[in-house]
């Protein structure tokens, strides 16, 4: 009796409805029969005698949007027998952006044998985090839902501050009054009463730089009631690049309906990576945020910086001993990642696996690909036997062109 009740209880926890779902839903078209819509919300009213229905075209989809994010632990969907009930193959999709092809969500599992007439419990393949949950059906089959439940908890991410904010800050100006300097670390010092503020310009900004690159997935920033602290509308970008204008970052999103005494937390539209957080304000308005925390996760270098000073072809045997070859950069991310690697550097310079060949007279990386992508400084990409590449580690990181026998730290890939 006892592993009957506890069977019972396992088989049914998404028959609890403990997600109330009350949040916006979406459908790629609706069917419609005389003067009956079978239009989206009704796969959450509670009445599986009606059904949710799309009309007969290609890639049909269903979305709700929750009104918080969910660590969604369960999907139960019921469906009754009907022509087009069986959503067998059905992807399900869940995260923070409403694209409804999944291409910024995660997969939480694809549908497998779907019964009508019962609900089905259906399992993530994983823990996903997000507010937007997607059913979608490839072909040209309408997609039916009569009923959705969810189960899950409550994501208040944003609330842990696992990202240590200790990275340096800056704004595009600061407000001054009597004594008193509203300076950007006001934003990082965890006291919400005292705020970073800029002045009454146009195009203001607030900017963080931490100190490794970072998966952002959650920003809670808190204004207090005052004047210009509504920042609707802002814009946050994440990057790695420090201009504040977004052109070389992400843009993260639009933060949408400000709400001021309390935290409001923002998710990206889609995953981010970077070390730079701007939040950019256009207009005319001043810029203030009294408290910013961040979430994500630390992201790991492709790059490790070797502390001994070598010839450009001692470190290249180096490099292929003990890891994989002298580093390559073949974009700006990889810029990046080189820029971050050679902080440390007990050199000036730090070799790159770029070298010149006399033979065939063009520049080209070791790990066997052609130079694209560069960061040379004015005049240094000139052609001249035995010399290789290495980076400045300060000075906007630009590359010179040096004697191979000359001895510099260097970067391997890992």
């Amino acid at each position: 009796m006892l592993w009957s009740l506890l069977l019972i209880s396992l088989a049914n926890i998404c028959n609890s409805d403990n997600i109330k779902l009350t949040g916006k839903t979406n459908q790629s078209s609706t069917y419609r029969q005389d003067s009956d819509n079978y239009i989206s919300d009704r796969a959450i009213d509670g009445n599986v005698s009606q059904c949710a229905n799309t009309e007969q075209k290609t890639n049909s989809w269903w979305q709700i949007e929750l009104e918080s994010v969910r660590n969604i632990s369960c999907i139960a969907i019921y469906n009754k027998c009907h022509q087009h009930s069986d959503i067998t193959n059905a992807q399900i999709y869940i995260g923070n952006s409403n694209k409804t092809d999944g291409s910024d969500s995660s997969r939480c599992t694809t549908i497998k044998d779907f019964k009508q007439g019962c609900y089905n419990h259906i399992h993530c393949d994983r823990g996903v985090l997000g507010r937007f949950i997607t059913v979608s059906l490839s072909g040209n089959s309408p997609l039916v839902l009569c009923e959705v439940r969810l189960c899950g908890s409550k994501e208040d991410i944003c609330n842990s501050d696992n990202i240590k904010l200790t990275g340096k800050t800056n704004q595009s100006s600061t407000y001054r009054q009597d004594s008193d300097n509203y300076i950007s670390d006001r934003a990082i010092d965890g006291n919400v009463s005292q705020c970073a503020n800029t002045e009454e310009k146009t195009n203001s900004w607030w900017q963080i730089e931490l100190e490794s690159v970072r998966n952002i997935s959650c920003i809670a920033i808190y204004n207090k009631c005052h004047q210009h602290s509504d920042i609707t509308n802002a814009q946050i970008y994440i990057g790695n690049s420090n201009k504040t204008d977004g052109s070389d970052s992400s843009r993260c999103t639009t933060i949408k309906d400000f709400k001021q005494g309390c935290y409001n937390h923002i998710h990206c539209d889609r995953g981010v990576l970077g070390r730079f957080i701007t939040v950019s304000l256009s207009g005319n308005s001043p810029l203030v945020l009294c408290e910013v925390r961040l979430c994500g996760s630390k992201e790991d270098s492709p790059f490790v910086l070797v502390e001994q000073k070598m010839t450009w072809a001692d470190a290249l045997y180096y490099c292929r001993e003990r890891y994989t070859d002298l580093a390559s950069i073949l974009d700006e991310e990889d810029q990046d990642w080189a820029v971050l690697t050679a902080k440390e550097a007990q050199t000036v310079f730090v070799w790159l696996g770029l070298r010149y060949t006399c033979t065939l007279d063009f520049w080209f990386w070791v790990e066997d690909h052609h130079l694209e992508y560069n960061n040379w400084a004015p005049g240094e990409n000139t052609q001249e036997c035995d010399m290789s590449a290495a980076m400045m580690k300060e000075k906007d990181n630009l590359w010179f062109r040096k004697f191979d026998n000359e001895t510099f730290n260097f970067i391997c890939a890992k």
